[in-house]
Parts: structure tokens; C-alpha cells; sequence
């Protein structure tokens, strides 16, 4: 979102391969506990204002990190998730924030 300047972003959340996530794990990330209910006993990596996780998948929203970088949506070389894909997170989320940030998405997509 904030690479499409919709919203300040707060941090930086990033999908990593297992493979990354373990090396960043060994290198000493904070390791964090999710507080999902389906993803008690698992965790995330936090260095500073970035975030590493193994996937964003929540509720009924499953996709694969293969299948989010091959619909990713590229700008000056990095990927970033679509936004339909985030709307669907967002809204899987369920959280007042992720509304409004669907909100906000959805504004977006009528201008763009």
C-alpha cells in the first residue's frame, strides 16, 4: 500500500521462501509467536519495522508463496501482492483495520 502511496506503512511485511526464513531465523531475527488462533505454535521473524513470514494465509484465504509471487504485481523490479489478493487477506483478516485498509484498496482501484 505504501509503495502505491494508498497509506503510510508502519512496517514492511515480507513472504519469504522456508529456506530464507530459516537462515534469518539462525541469524538471530526476533522470534515472534502468532496470536491467530490457526496459527498458534508457529512464528513470524522481526528485525526492526521488517517482517518475515512463511505465508499471510488466513481463514479461507490459502494461497501458496509460489502462487503469490506468480500473481504478484512487479514495480521497478520488486514484487509486491496483488491487490485483489491483499483485499482478499484483508478481508480474511477480519480486523477493523484491515477494513478500512480494503476501504482504501478498493478507492484505489476506481482511480488507477
Amino acid at each position: 500500500m505504501q509503495a502505491l502511496g494508498i497509506k503510510e506503512a508502519r512496517d514492511i511485511d515480507i513472504v519469504v521462501m522456508p529456506e530464507l526464513f530459516e537462515k534469518c531465523k539462525q541469524s538471530g531475527w526476533e522470534q515472534v509467536h502468532w496470536t491467530y488462533p490457526e496459527k498458534l505454535g508457529q512464528i513470524y521473524l522481526r528485525k526492526g519495522s521488517v517482517e518475515l513470514y512463511l505465508d499471510v494465509n488466513c481463514g479461507s484465504c490459502n494461497p501458496t508463496t509460489e502462487e503469490l509471487i506468480q500473481n504478484a504485481h512487479i514495480s521497478d523490479g520488486v514484487p509486491f501482492i496483488s491487490l485483489d489478493q491483499l483485499i482478499s487477506f484483508k478481508r480474511a483478516y477480519g480486523k477493523e483495520k484491515d477494513f478500512a485498509d480494503t476501504k482504501l484498496v478498493e478507492e484505489y482501484q476506481k482511480t488507477d
